[in-house]
């Protein structure tokens, strides 16, 4: 499947759960996103993000992929996400983001548990680049 076609057959494909503090960019992730096809839903911290990959464990009806914000001012971070969300879903497929382009996270992401890393800024089309290889080589 061919993820940076636009979809138009009224089905998602696929779905992606975006972690990101600032207001701005987290819409303009789901803007990028939407547009691509995807279902997406939109949290701001780590503690949002567990509880609602969490509930959609439960109902089965699971994300493809998490995008998480690696530095969060005034909660829970990527790095403790991944944590958490690996208790919940061993196989997660998470992807760090930050602004910051020689931080650990970014340079080693798959030490600390994701499958993949984006620096801010980044274009729809690396964002997509991103997703795919996180959906298809895991």
């Amino acid at each position: 499947m061919n993820m940076n076609e636009p979809q138009n057959l009224g089905q998602a494909i696929g779905k992606i759960l975006v972690m990101e503090e600032e207001d701005s960019l987290r819409k303009l992730i789901e803007k990028m996103l939407t547009q691509k096809g995807f279902e997406v839903v939109c949290v701001k911290d780590g503690a949002e993000a567990v509880g609602v990959y969490k509930s959609a464990q439960a109902i089965q009806q699971p994300f493809d992929a998490a995008i998480l914000d690696l530095t969060v001012t005034f909660g829970m971070g990527a790095k403790e996400t991944i944590k958490q969300l690996k208790e919940i879903d061993p196989e997660v497929k998470g992807i760090v983001s930050s602004g910051y382009l020689f931080d650990d996270v970014i340079l080693n992401c798959s030490k600390y548990g994701f499958c993949g890393a984006i620096t801010k800024p980044f274009t729809s089309s690396e964002l997509m680049t991103t997703i795919n290889e996180t959906i298809e080589n895991v």
